[in-house]
């Protein structure tokens, strides 16, 4: 940025006028001027990286704590393109992971854009009604519904295109705080192959998909897509205690249950409720309902 001589002063010596920055990622012939100074910034590592391989993101010290957070809490607030946001993850790990119940209230065309963004991980689960979205190297656009779900690879370019009355869909993504870029040079839905993206590939999950883990677990795809970065399953936490060396959040889908966490005191969750347990603590659950279901996300960070 220049960084020019005191100010000069507005007309009849008003108040001094703003000085001109400028941003160079080169040096330029002629710059600076006489009295400047030209500070060169450094470009994005992202920039012009691969798209196959895995971004050079810098991401925020990774801090996980135990989290319980409650449907009747409520706290949705206005976020892009007309959508509300409710923060499942109050203080984000430290700003290593973001986790959001998302709504639009008055479906229809969504005023949203081709974009793509700069992640380690991010998945959509859609929890009521349904929304049209169009992805690149996966076709015409796509219908989730209840119960289904994808995974956003780095840099896969997308659009939401429409949606019902009433959508709600659960977004995890890591870091939480990542670029959001416009592509408008990308026009969606293309007719280009399935490929590889940040070292990922797309999942697209239908309800009642999943390999059956015999433990009352059904896994995803989500594991080999991410090279073991994430696993995504629908079940119930074992009644026995159990302990994950990844982060782990679950997001209660249907029935209640008593959440029991080494070292907390056991607390009841149910519909819309959401938790995280840190890495190398144990946790099960007690008294669940006949219908008890959990989405669980496993991050290994």
């Amino acid at each position: 940025s220049w960084v020019p001589p005191p100010p000069a002063r507005g007309p009849a010596g008003g108040e001094p006028v703003a000085p001109l920055a400028l941003r160079l990622r080169e040096p330029v012939d002629g710059l600076p001027p006489p009295g400047c100074r030209v500070d060169v910034e450094p470009a994005n590592p992202c920039e012009g990286w691969p798209r196959r391989e895995p971004l050079p993101l810098k991401s925020p010290p990774f801090r996980p704590r135990y989290v319980v957070t409650r449907a009747a809490d409520g706290g949705y607030a206005a976020g892009r393109a007309g959508m509300l946001y409710r923060d499942l993850l109050p203080d984000r790990c430290g700003g290593a992971v973001v986790a959001s119940a998302i709504r639009i209230e008055n479906g229809g065309p969504v005023p949203d854009y081709t974009h793509f963004h700069r992640v380690q991980f991010q998945m959509i689960y859609v929890l009521r009604g349904w929304v049209d979205v169009v992805y690149e190297g996966e076709g015409d656009k796509i219908r989730l519904s209840a119960g289904e779900m994808v995974t956003q690879p780095p840099t896969i370019r997308h659009r939401v295109l429409e949606c019902s009355d009433g959508l709600e869909v659960l977004e995890i993504g890591a870091p939480a705080e990542h670029a959001t870029l416009a592509d408008h040079d990308v026009s969606l839905p293309d007719r280009s192959a399935p490929a590889t993206f940040g070292g990922q590939t797309f999942v697209l999950h239908h309800s009642g998909d999943g390999v059956d883990a015999g433990d009352g677990w059904r896994e995803t795809a989500v594991g080999g897509a991410t090279n073991g970065l994430a696993r995504v399953r629908v079940g119930a936490p074992a009644a026995a205690p159990a302990t994950e060396t990844a982060f782990a959040m679950g997001y209660v889908l249907r029935g209640r249950a008593s959440l029991v966490v080494e070292g907390e005191s056991s607390v009841d969750v149910g519909p819309g409720d959401f938790f995280a347990v840190p890495p190398g603590r144990s946790f099960s659950v007690a008294a669940a309902d006949a219908d008890f279901e959990v989405l669980e996300v496993l991050l290994d960070l």
